[in-house]
């Protein structure tokens, strides 16, 4: 725990390792999965850190504490790294020559995240473990909208889900200014990227838990119990 191995991929050889040199026993997972910039790779950490190293070497670029556990996968726009955490605040950090500085913080709800962050053209999309997909903009760090994936209702502007569930919502995809995500109540969604307006819903018999994919038209998502699925937008 707490070591990030890179391997070459022509015969498995170790190229490099890093090693954080701080644990969280109370973590099976310290570390979020990868994101790769132009030299530099992005994660997040089980001890509440966003952590840039050097692609080629795995040297320390710089580390940056924040308010909890980093469970999704950070995203790095325009040489700002965004990041989101288990209680539910996000962070904008500046990825400078002389390290890193907190653009801005907010916090989005009560629930956490642990779905990756996608960037839409001019937002961050994620959804949380209530199963509420937010649009946080750039510059300001704003909720724009929210759309909740599960059936429900707005009461007194909270969503009150029509069925409990223990499962983890998957990571949204932004295509041509849509955004689909499935959930665990049989559903998969497709939503506005810029209203966050509901464009169609498509009922299956199971849990879609993975990212849907965009292919020649199709979207294109894995479900719990059956092969996969494919669907056209008609409906």
């Amino acid at each position: 725990q707490g070591a990030l191995i890179a391997l070459n991929k022509k015969d498995g050889s170790i190229a490099w390792e890093y090693e954080s040199g701080e644990t969280e026993a109370r973590s099976r997972q310290f570390f979020s999965s990868v994101w790769e910039g132009k030299d530099r790779l992005y994660l997040g950490t089980a001890s509440s850190q966003v952590i840039c190293l050097g692609a080629e070497n795995g040297e320390l670029r710089w580390n940056f504490r924040v308010s909890d556990w980093v469970r999704s996968r950070p995203i790095e726009v325009d040489g700002v790294v965004y990041a989101a955490t288990l209680d539910s605040r996000l962070y904008a950090l500046q990825d400078g020559p002389d390290g890193v500085t907190e653009l801005w913080s907010n916090y989005l709800g009560q629930h956490g995240f642990t779905a990756d962050l996608v960037a839409g053209e001019s937002a961050i999309l994620s959804a949380d473990r209530k199963f509420m997909l937010y649009s946080v903009g750039y510059d300001e760090g704003t909720t724009r909208w929210r759309h909740g994936i599960l059936d429900g209702a707005w009461v007194d502007g909270e969503f009150i889900k029509a069925d409990y569930t223990a499962a983890l919502p998957g990571s949204p995809t932004v295509v041509d200014g849509v955004v689909y995500i499935g959930g665990p109540d049989g559903f998969v969604n497709a939503v506005d990227v810029e209203s966050g307006k509901e464009l169609w819903k498509f009922e299956i018999d199971g849990v879609v838990s993975g990212a849907v994919s965009i292919v020649d038209g199709k979207a294109m998502f894995g479900e719990i119990g059956r092969p996969t699925g494919a669907f056209d937008g008609t409906v």
